[in-house]
């Protein structure tokens, strides 16, 4: 069966924003983190993503997913269980983003494959710690939006040979762990910053998430 893997960020009113983050910040307060993440976060962040993700195994002539790519998708999903009271902040962003005007939302979408991932794979730890929230789960205030948009320009806006080569790891994450080939890499890396400059301009907060379907 297939499945689609999505990441979404829009804008959502303030208050609202206000209300879902301190449920989201209880929800937080109630799911302890098993040890298995810090142990994960410490080998990204200490060079981690440097590392061989993928890679040909005696006997098979094709590439496959190397224990790193492993560990890269372990500490995606273990950052952001999904635990009823979390999943039921999400559900209710969704609600507010549904039906809203082109820069006010953005969905990223990968058949079998994560977008976040694919991001992460591409950006490398020094990058993505610059985003706000928790590899691609994000809450923001109106108040927070001109800090993380700085933030979001610094670890996005791309070019060149870095352009280049973040869009080359994009292809390959997804050549390996999901079956997209129409993947767009240049929206994953321009469409945050619109959101988020929309929100700005309009006194909205922003919230980003997974979904799959």
């Amino acid at each position: 069966m297939s499945v689609i893997g999505m990441w979404m960020i829009g804008a959502i009113p303030d208050s609202d924003a206000a209300d879902l983050l301190a449920r989201l910040s209880a929800a937080a307060s109630q799911d302890v983190r098993p040890t298995a993440f810090s142990d994960l976060a410490a080998w990204w962040n200490g060079g981690g993503d440097q590392e061989i993700f993928f890679g040909t195994v005696p006997g098979r002539p094709w590439e496959t997913d190397t224990e790193s790519a492993e560990r890269l998708m372990g500490l995606v999903n273990l950052a952001n269980s999904e635990t009823e009271a979390s999943e039921s902040v999400w559900d209710a962003c969704l609600d507010l983003m549904s039906d809203r005007e082109d820069d006010a939302i953005f969905v990223s979408s990968a058949r079998k494959g994560s977008p976040i991932m694919t991001l992460c794979y591409a950006l490398g730890a020094a990058r993505i710690a610059l985003l706000p929230g928790t590899f691609g789960n994000v809450l923001l205030r109106h108040s927070d939006i001109d800090e993380s948009l700085r933030r979001v320009e610094q670890a996005l806006d791309l070019s060149g040979s870095q352009r280049a080569e973040a869009t080359h790891r994009m292809r390959a994450w997804l050549d390996e762990t999901g079956d997209a080939p129409h993947f767009d890499g240049d929206a994953l890396l321009t469409s945050p910053q619109r959101v988020l400059r929309h929100a700005a301009a309009t006194g909205q907060g922003v919230a980003a998430f997974s979904r799959w379907y």
